[in-house]
Parts: structure tokens; sequence; C-alpha cells
């Protein structure tokens, strides 16, 4: 801060302490002895005063009185709309998948054509080549492929399940049920 004049910052410490009424008064008698007598210790003292009146002149603006009121109205609205997404989110999801169900189960499609053997006549020439202690997992591919999903998935929810358990508990602990 520019001070017109006053370089050193102890200086300007035991200025403001002066003006604040904080020196000891050998002390306070040199710094008023230094502003009156001293040009640039008189211009940072007014620079200084200018500061103390334009601060004393300033008063910090008052909250509207509704505030508080608006603030736990917003409160409230947010945790309606949180306990109504908590609610519709799982029903919404449970609907679109009765709808892809719906949906599927309604669409047509095409059957590859059929051996004269039928079905069971192409997965026994299919499986013919293959060991017998590989059919297991041949027959069932689709459920080896996606294993680690699947255990995933069980863990997932099992995770899920812990935590909704710990959750009745805590309602229930709480007097909430």
């Amino acid at each position: 801060m520019p001070t017109g004049g006053l370089e050193n910052f102890s200086d300007i410490e035991e200025l403001v302490a002066w003006m604040d009424g904080e020196l000891p008064a050998d002390r306070a008698a040199e710094v008023a002895r230094r502003v009156v007598s001293d040009p640039a210790w008189r211009r940072t003292y007014q620079q200084l005063r200018a500061v103390d009146a334009a601060l004393e002149a300033w008063s910090a603006p008052r909250p509207p009185a509704e505030l508080a009121q608006r603030i736990c109205r917003a409160g409230r609205r947010l945790a309606l709309r949180q306990r109504i997404v908590r609610v519709l989110a799982p029903l919404a999801a449970a609907a679109a998948i009765v709808l892809a169900v719906w949906a599927i189960s309604r669409a047509p499609f095409p059957q590859p054509p059929v051996a004269a053997g039928g079905v069971e006549g192409l997965i026994a020439k299919a499986l013919r080549d293959v060991p017998k202690e590989d059919r297991f997992l041949v027959q069932n591919l689709q459920l080896v492929k996606n294993l680690p999903e699947v255990v995933s998935y069980e863990q997932v929810r099992g995770i899920v399940d812990a935590e909704t358990l710990n959750a009745l508990v805590s309602l229930e602990g709480q007097g909430e049920m």
C-alpha cells in the first residue's frame, strides 16, 4: 500500500496502534510528535483516517426479512423432489422393463430353417465332434461367456440387499417405521 512516505512497515503498524489507542503513553507521545512534525507521517495518518471514515460510513446490507422462510421452503421442495424421484425412478424402470418384454413378446421373429431332424438333430449334429466333458460348456456357451457379469451382478445385488436391510434396521431403531 503506498503510504505517501512511510516505507517501514513497523512505522505503519505503530501509527495504526497509536490511532487505535493501543500504545503506552511514552510511545504515543512520540508518534503524536512525528505526525505533527513529519509530512510523510501526517500524509499516512490522513490516508488512514480517510479509510477509517469510509469504513465507518459503510454498513452491510440487511438480508430480506423473509429470507429464512424462502430457504426453508426451498429445502422442503428439494426434499420432496428427492422423495418423489426415489419412488418414481424404480417404478419407471419397472414399467420400462414390462413395456420392453411386452413389445418383444408381440414382435414376430423369423424362424431359422430347421433340418429334417428338428432342433435336437441340429444340436446333435453340431455336438458330434465335441468331447463329452465339453458338451455342457458348448450347450451353455452364452451363460459361460457372461459368467463374470453374472458374478458381478450377484455381488452388487448382495451389497444392495445388505444396505437396504441396514437402512430399514436404522429406520426401525429411530421409530420411523
